[in-house]
């Protein structure tokens, strides 16, 4: 699914034809390949694979399919002498260049494909033989429309009937870096009716910019794509908005041309902390995805609107024996950035999951206050927590259990372990015997595990002896 979130770019090599090897793909989804691209001057260092990597003697044809989601290259066709067809695909999403060619000689013909959104130049041409034919093309999106290296030439339209629409790339729309080769790219449409940008060649044009030696001229003053879809955003939250077939994603408003008649599909996606409201201007309602054919000029708007948090919480395990250990696990909505806890027995905590021991035997109400940035959510559980009285007396010399630490002292040998429930003891304790003891405090209801303090509201006088004391609070 190239929807989806996982996987992603890079968790697969990607599909190699090598050698002597033909390969023809038709309807077929190449997604989250390796497609590895390492930079470096003029556009590579080391050689790997693109998501789909063609060399050889052998045929190649990629038609009616789709390329993204790669970590790098989408096509890459490396010192292939075979012929190879690109037509009807959508390479998009790229992390490097859309297609690669390098050494192809004059075999090649890119025709009526979708080539956007990659990191790189759409298409990337190397070498003095590659001089495929490039036609029919939508290229948009890119860092470079199409990127001419080391004496590439190739013919990009070419004739009225054979014109590329080359607009919206971020740099250039066609680039040559050959002042010997003169690239070929008239009759193409570059997103403006003035043509491209050109310092010295074309300065009035607002289409996309062209670099030296690329001869541009005539340029087609309409789009084959007559009709614009315009994306806009409403309301006070904040999401994106995927443009489908086009591949297109965006959280800002933007606008670009498509077919007559194309069917549309608009997916939007909300922030963590709102939610999608509904479009206007398209005829959509609900909440989902807006699909429709476009057959004029459209401005489909898309309302996000900011939430405070839905505050919501867990809490495990929520019966028990004194003193109960309770886990709380924040599950509020719309991404809350602070939380109060209020536990129900005057304890209250700013931790986000926090962990909570109840000392004394009851039924408890937990409440939970949540906020962020569009303002607060508030749950409240009554009776959420349910603590039964222990069982047994809260001192012990194991095995024997005591109703106060003095109780226990007094019948303490030397080296003995007196050991103490998490609660308040109420009552004083004076040692004031030769010998050896040691008070041990936070003790579970059978004094197995120690999960907090004991409290000894009163206190405490030690007269003779050696007392050791752990994990006991005298107030």
């Amino acid at each position: 699914d190239a929807g989806a979130t996982l996987p992603a770019a890079g968790w697969w090599w990607g599909i190699n034809v090598l050698d002597g090897g033909s390969a023809t793909l038709d309807h077929c989804r190449v997604s989250y390949a390796f497609g590895a691209y390492i930079g470096g001057s003029p556009y590579y260092t080391y050689r790997n694979f693109g998501a789909l990597y063609k060399t050889g003697t052998g045929l190649l044809t990629l038609q009616n399919s789709s390329v993204t989601n790669s970590l790098g290259i989408g096509v890459w066709i490396l010192d292939s002498a075979g012929a190879t067809t690109i037509a009807g695909n959508s390479i998009s999403g790229n992390g490097s260049h859309g297609i690669l060619l390098e050494n192809t000689g004059s075999g090649a013909t890119l025709t009526a494909n979708n080539i956007s959104g990659n990191s790189g130049s759409g298409i990337y041409l190397a070498g003095a033989s590659t001089a495929p034919a490039i036609i029919l093309n939508s290229i948009y999106g890119n860092s470079t429309g199409v990127y001419c290296t080391s004496s590439a030439n190739p013919v990009i339209g070419g004739t009225a009937h054979n014109g590329n629409e080359i607009y919206a790339n971020t740099s250039f729309g066609v680039f040559n870096d050959t002042p010997s080769v003169t690239t070929n790219a008239r009759n193409n449409w570059w997103g403006s009716a003035t043509g491209p940008y050109h310092a010295t060649g074309n300065p009035s044009g607002t289409g996309n910019r062209t670099s030296d030696y690329v001869d541009f001229s005539p340029y087609l003053t309409t789009s084959f794509y007559p009709y614009i879809l315009t994306i806009a955003f409403n309301g006070t939250g904040s999401g994106t908005v995927t443009v489908k077939p086009a591949g297109v994603s965006g959280n800002t408003g933007w606008s670009m041309p498509l077919h007559k008649g194309e069917t549309v599909t608009l997916s939007p996606a909300a922030v963590d902390d709102a939610v999608f409201s509904g479009w206007s201007g398209v005829g959509c309602s609900g909440t989902g995805e807006c699909i429709f054919a476009l057959n004029s000029d459209t401005t489909a708007i898309a309302t996000f609107t900011a939430m405070p948090p839905a505050a919501n919480f867990s809490g495990s395990p929520l019966t028990g024996v004194e003193p109960l250990t309770v886990r709380f696990a924040d599950l509020s909505g719309y991404a809350p950035l602070t939380w109060w806890w209020d536990f129900g027995d005057s304890t209250k905590s700013a931790v986000h999951n926090p962990l909570h021991v109840y000392e004394n035997a009851g039924t408890y109400g937990v409440t939970l206050t949540a906020t962020n940035a569009n303002g607060i959510g508030t749950a409240t559980k009554t009776g959420f927590v349910t603590v039964t009285l222990c069982p047994n007396q809260p001192v012990s010399i194991l095995p024997t259990f005591y109703p106060t630490l003095q109780a226990a002292y007094d019948a303490a040998t030397n080296d003995t372990i007196i050991r103490g429930r998490y609660k308040v003891l109420t009552g004083n304790l004076v040692v004031n015997r030769n010998i050896t003891v040691h008070l041990d405090g936070g003790y579970d209801c059978p004094h197995d595990s120690v999960v907090g303090r004991t409290t000894l509201k009163g206190t405490l006088t030690i007269q003779r002896g050696m007392t050791i004391i752990e994990n006991l609070v005298v107030r």
